[in-house]
C-alpha cells in the first residue's frame, strides 16, 4: 500500500471535522432538552432527544475514527494487517459503524411521529408520557440487537485472516450483515422520505 498522501490527512480530517460538528451541536440540544424542565416534559422532544443520542453515537465514533486514522498514517502504522474482529471490536470501529444504522433508525421514528401527529392532532395531545417511551424504548432494543448481532456475526464468521489493515476502510463485519447494514440505512431513508410526504400532504 501507497504511503498516505496530503488527500488521505486532507480526507481524514475532514470526516473527523464532520463528526465534532455532529458531537457539539447534538450534545448541546440534548443538554438543552435534559436541563430545560419546560422541554423535557413534552414527549416529542423526549423523541428529539433520542435522536440526537442516535447522531451522537454517530458523530463521536467518526470523530474518533478518523482521529485514530490521522494518527496511524502519522507514525506510519496504515498498513498493518488486521481482521474484520480486530476492526469492529474497538469503541471507535463500532460506533461508527452502528451510529449509521441508529441515526437513519431515528429519522424514521421522527417521521412516523410528525405523521401521527399532524393526522390526529387531538388523540395526539392525549398521549402520555408513555407514547415517547415506545419510541425511546425501540431505539434502545434495536441499538442492543443489532449492535450485538454486528459483534457475534464477526466474531463467528469472519474471515479469521487478515483482510483489513489497521484503518479498518469499509465494512469490517460478516458478509450478510454487509449486506442487512446498508440495505437497511438506505430502505430507512427512503422511508423516511416517503413519510414526509405524507406529513405534507395530511398537514395541507
Amino acid at each position: 500500500m501507497a504511503a498516505p498522501s496530503v488527500t488521505d490527512y486532507v480526507l481524514y480530517g475532514a470526516y473527523a471535522g464532520e463528526g465534532l460538528a455532529i458531537t457539539i451541536g447534538n450534545g448541546l440540544l440534548l443538554l438543552t432538552i435534559l436541563l430545560e424542565k419546560s422541554l423535557r416534559k413534552r414527549k416529542e422532544m423526549r423523541i428529539i432527544a433520542v435522536l440526537c443520542i442516535a447522531d451522537l453515537v454517530y458523530g463521536f465514533g467518526g470523530l474518533l475514527l478518523n482521529g485514530y486514522r490521522i494518527l496511524l498514517m502519522a507514525f506510519g502504522l496504515n498498513t498493518i494487517p488486521s481482521t474484520a474482529w480486530d476492526c469492529i471490536k474497538w469503541p471507535h470501529s463500532f460506533l461508527a459503524q452502528i451510529g449509521g444504522q441508529l441515526t437513519a433508525f431515528m429519522n424514521l421514528a421522527v417521521s412516523v411521529d410528525r405523521l401521527i401527529c399532524v393526522t390526529f392532532p387531538v388523540a395526539y395531545h392525549k398521549f402520555g408520557s408513555r407514547y415517547a417511551t415506545i419510541f425511546i424504548s425501540a431505539f434502545f432494543a434495536y441499538f442492543f440487537l443489532s449492535g450485538a448481532t454486528m459483534l457475534l456475526s464477526t466474531y463467528f464468521q469472519a474471515p479469521i485472516f487478515s483482510k483489513f489493515n489497521l484503518l479498518c476502510v469499509g465494512a469490517p463485519f460478516a458478509a450478510w450483515y454487509v449486506l442487512y447494514h446498508y440495505t437497511f440505512i438506505v430502505v430507512a431513508g427512503a422511508l423516511d422520505v416517503i413519510v414526509y410526504l405524507g406529513v405534507f400532504f395530511s398537514y395541507r
